[in-house]
This record gives structure tokens, C-alpha cells and sequence, in this order.
């Protein structure tokens, strides 16, 4: 009985409603927590598979599900990635501390900003009989690229590095870089230092620790405001949904054919039912007083049990000792001559 009141309640407006807002809230939520795998998961339970249970199995329906899914979710998801964006990341140092303690400020601020990348060297780690050489910082919005062609990412990104003499320092040592960036974009940094054999002039590179995924620093994020922050990553989470959008369709092509071939079971069962039982035995001539209720293969009329009676909500197929609906779930308690307008055969 809760089952059926609870599928009647979502088979109003009010109800339907609030699936898809289900829906959609569940999916974005979904993505925050592991991006699209997650969120395809969530969109396939909650946008298709809880409305089919619930009785909603129109195909149109459960598309314009999934298209408010697609149209909403990302919105949603990016509002709650820009404070992610927005949290500074902890100080980087190599991993011998030969690079220690490097940061950049500020973290977040708008076009024209100067930046400053700080980082302390210590000299007295480098191997003896090297010398020091050079430090670079280099900032691109490819993760960790440290050059213009970068295997992670898609040629063209934008790419600029910049470089300090160091050579002959000693000693625990602040070195400073301050550069000015105009455009708006999230980036990402790193820095080397770079020394040498006294002997055989090997050069050696030694760079800081950044992400386990691209060995790459985020920062500084340079947008005007929360708004220019949400509209960089937008695109991108929009971007990462179409699998989302791709994989709940194709479940909505595979329900749409079983639920085709259904239906036409059930057509093919409702045409044969008639014939059940009759071949072979001729019916007797209609006289006057004649019962017109087809009859059995016993000359009985067939039981009530057997007939189809419709819901009074929905019209869907239904059967005398059916409770509920089926498909939206209504009582069917009440006498059904008054639901279906149609009369029973006389006893």
C-alpha cells in the first residue's frame, strides 16, 4: 500500500518534479565526488531507473529528464568547484630540500597583477664538486609543462618560463621571481634549478614536487572575481558531462526497444486470448435471450478474472483483483464497474 501511495505521489505534478530535481541534484553531487564516472552512475539510477520503477515509462519523459540532468547538473557542479579553484595550494619543495618552501602571491587576483614566486635554495645540498647554474620558473596552463610540447596536453596551450643566473651562490638562499600576467586564466607553475659537474660538465636538473598526476603547481588564478573564476571552468565541467549525456541516452535506446518488444508481446497475447480454448468447438446459434459473453471451450462464459478492466487515473490495462495500479499506482479498491464505465457479464 505505501508502495502504491508513494508512485501516485509521483505521478503528479508536484511529484514529477520532484524527481527530476532528484535527479539532478544527485548527479551534480555525484560529479564533485568522482567527476563523470560517478555522475553517469548517479544519472542512470536517478534519471532513468528510479522513474521507471516509480511508473513513469514514457520515453518522452525520461528524455527530458535526462536533457534537464544534462542542462542543470553542470551549472551546479561548477558553483561548487570554483572555492576548490580558489583554495591556495600548500608551499613545494624538491625532493632532496635542495628547493624548498616555494609559493606564489598572491594566489588569486585579477588581470595586470604583478605575481611573486618565491622559493629558498639551499646551496649546501648540492653534491660537491658541482656548481650551481641556473634557476627557472616556468608557468603555462598545461599541468607541470615545462616546455611548449607537452604530452599531457593539447599543443598551443599558452607557455612562458623565466630565468635567473645563480652561479657561485652558497649558503640558504630566497630566490624571487615577480612577472605580471594580463590574461585571465587558471594557471599552473614549476620550478628548476640546474647544475653542473666541475669535470664533466653533466648537468643535472632538480625540480620541485607538485601533483602526483603532472608533477605540476596550481596557481595563481587570474579572473575578475568569483564570476570571472566560474565562467574559465564552466566550459570544461560541461565538457566532462557529455559522457554523462552520451551513456544515459544509449540506456534510454536500450529501455525504449525492450519496452517496444513488450508491448507487442502483449498485443499478440491480447489478440490470441479470444481463440483460447475455442478451437475446435462451434458455438451454438444465437436464439432469442441469447447470452452474447463468449464462451469457453465448456460452453461456459469466460471467468471475470480473465478480463481487462482499465485504471481510472491512467487507463492502463488492469485486472479485477488488482489493488493498484501498475503504472501510477491509484486504488483500485472502488467497484470496477464505477472505474471503467463497463459492465460485467451477467453471473
Amino acid at each position: 500500500m505505501a508502495k502504491g501511495r508513494i508512485r501516485a505521489f509521483f505521478n503528479t505534478r508536484v511529484g514529477l518534479a520532484v524527481l527530476i530535481a532528484i535527479a539532478i541534484v544527485v548527479t551534480a553531487g555525484s560529479f564533485l565526488v568522482g567527476e563523470y564516472l560517478t555522475a553517469t552512475v548517479a544519472a542512470l539510477l536517478f534519471g532513468l531507473g528510479i522513474p521507471v520503477w516509480m511508473g513513469q515509462k514514457s520515453i518522452k519523459w525520461l528524455a527530458v529528464v535526462g536533457v534537464a540532468i544534462l542542462a542543470v547538473s553542470p551549472a551546479i557542479s561548477t558553483a561548487f568547484e570554483v572555492p576548490v579553484v580558489l583554495a591556495p595550494t600548500a608551499a613545494a619543495s624538491s625532493s632532496n630540500y635542495i628547493l624548498q618552501n616555494a609559493t606564489v602571491s598572491p594566489y588569486f587576483s585579477g588581470p595586470g597583477t604583478n605575481f611573486t614566486w618565491t622559493v629558498r635554495v639551499d646551496f649546501s645540498r648540492i653534491p660537491s664538486g658541482n656548481e650551481s647554474w641556473n634557476m627557472t620558473l616556468y608557468l603555462s596552463t598545461c599541468p607541470g609543462a615545462t616546455g611548449r610540447s607537452d604530452p599531457n596536453c593539447s599543443s598551443g596551450y599558452p607557455f612562458t618560463s623565466y630565468t635567473q643566473s645563480v652561479v657561485n651562490q652558497t649558503g640558504n638562499r630566497p630566490i624571487t621571481f615577480s612577472e605580471a600576467i594580463s590574461s585571465s586564466n587558471i594557471w599552473d607553475w614549476q620550478m628548476s634549478l640546474f647544475y653542473t659537474n666541475n669535470s664533466g660538465r653533466n648537468g643535472t636538473y632538480v625540480f620541485l614536487v607538485g601533483d602526483p598526476t603532472y608533477n605540476g603547481i596550481a596557481g595563481p588564478v587570474v579572473a575578475n572575481g568569483w564570476g570571472g573564476v566560474y565562467g574559465l571552468i564552466i566550459g570544461a565541467i560541461y565538457s566532462d558531462y557529455l559522457i554523462v549525456g552520451i551513456v544515459f541516452f544509449i540506456g534510454l535506446l536500450i529501455y525504449a526497444v525492450f519496452k517496444q518488444r513488450r508491448m507487442r508481446r502483449e498485443q499478440a497475447a491480447s489478440r490470441a486470448a479470444p481463440s483460447s480454448g475455442t478451437a475446435g468447438a462451434e458455438s451454438p446459434p444465437a436464439g432469442p435471450g441469447a447470452s452474447s459473453a463468449p464462451l469457453a471451450s465448456g460452453g461456459t462464459a469466460r471467468p471475470a478474472a480473465t478480463q481487462e478492466l482499465a485504471c481510472p487515473n491512467c487507463g492502463a490495462v488492469v485486472y479485477p483483483k488488482e489493488t493498484f495500479c501498475w503504472k501510477c499506482g491509484t486504488s483500485l479498491s472502488a467497484p470496477s464497474n464505477a472505474a471503467t464505465g463497463r459492465s460485467n457479464p451477467p453471473s
